[in-house]
């Protein structure tokens, strides 16, 4: 069974970057085909995934099967729930149900992050606290735990 990771330019793209070190940190690398395009601005990612409806943006993964599935963290949870054994979140229900409101969080709360830590920022200082939030209260509840 192989599957296929679309991934965006790691310039532009940094959900894309996510993906990718989900397959490599839980050695899926096997598994998934990586093919890596380059659209020229947002508007250009829909020619690269014409053939994979209903997906719009990257990275998505294309099942065995022919699903489509964007955003990154439905990727984690569809990756997660295909292979068990790569235990891609904790096994002890109380730090899986930590682990898996971080990551919602992330993904949620700090929707400017990305364009304030683009992956190409050659200078500058970032701010700490995105969308009036901060992450460090949130990392601090995974520190203790």
């Amino acid at each position: 069974m192989t599957y296929t990771l679309i991934l965006g330019n790691r310039l532009y793209f940094s959900w894309s970057i996510a993906a990718y070190m989900m397959v490599k940190k839980f050695d899926l690398s096997n598994h998934v085909d990586i093919q890596i395009v380059l659209p020229k601005e947002e508007a250009d990612i829909a020619r690269f995934l014409k053939d994979h409806p209903p997906a719009k943006t990257l990275p998505t993964l294309i099942t065995p099967d022919g699903v489509a599935v964007s955003d990154s963290l439905a990727i984690a949870e569809e990756l997660s729930s295909r292979f068990p054994d790569a235990k891609m979140w904790p096994v002890d229900a109380k730090s899986r149900a930590l682990a898996r409101t971080v990551a919602a969080e992330m993904h949620s709360s700090f929707g400017g992050l990305p364009g304030l830590c683009c992956t190409n920022r050659v200078e500058g200082v970032l701010p700490l606290t995105p969308d009036g939030f901060s992450l460090q209260p949130l990392f601090g509840v995974c520190q203790v735990q």
